[in-house]
């Protein structure tokens, strides 16, 4: 067995394979784990503040909170869309046209052992393109029917949140 791994040809051999694998990697490693090229001009910082911000100004719950933030990546819809919806192309095409992105920074305001907490979504430029409110059924507040909330809401998603839902 020493004198096995003595031998050139072995060696060559090894030399060979080894620079063949190395071109199929590089070949094939774009079409196996798709990269994006993506913009991030919003720092955690930025994302505090005006999560902050927007918190105050719709008077998200709760006061008195602590922060928790996290560069999120939805990697369900990110995998559907590069294996079933088109590849690579279709979700930058997705991502310039502003129909979905699955890469936002996610800031989390709450307080220990509370029900109520909001989780408020920003797109890596900055814009502001979701929140969710938690909110306990403890808490009093105006009791609108199913019909009125989703009028408040189609009311002011386009001009304050982006979001058009007339496709």
């Amino acid at each position: 067995m020493k004198n096995f791994f003595r031998s050139p040809l072995v060696w060559i051999t090894a030399t060979i394979l080894s620079c063949i694998l190395c071109l199929f990697s590089f070949h094939f490693f774009p079409k196996t784990f798709p990269l994006v090229h993506l913009d991030i001009t919003m720092d955690m910082d930025q994302a505090l503040e005006k999560a902050k911000s927007i918190a105050q100004e719709y008077n998200f719950g709760p006061h008195d909170y602590h922060n928790a933030v996290t560069f999120h990546t939805d990697g369900t819809a990110k995998t559907f869309v590069e294996l079933e919806g088109g590849g690579k192309d279709a979700l930058v095409a997705m991502m310039e046209d502003k129909l979905y992105m699955p890469y936002t920074w996610q800031v989390r305001h709450f307080k220990k052992f509370e029900k109520n907490e909001t989780l408020i979504k920003f797109t890596p430029d900055g814009k502001p393109c979701g929140f969710r409110e938690t909110i306990s059924e403890t808490v009093p507040g105006a009791q609108l029917t199913e019909k009125e909330a989703q009028q408040i809401a189609e009311k002011s998603a386009k001009p304050q949140w982006g979001i058009y839902l007339d496709y």
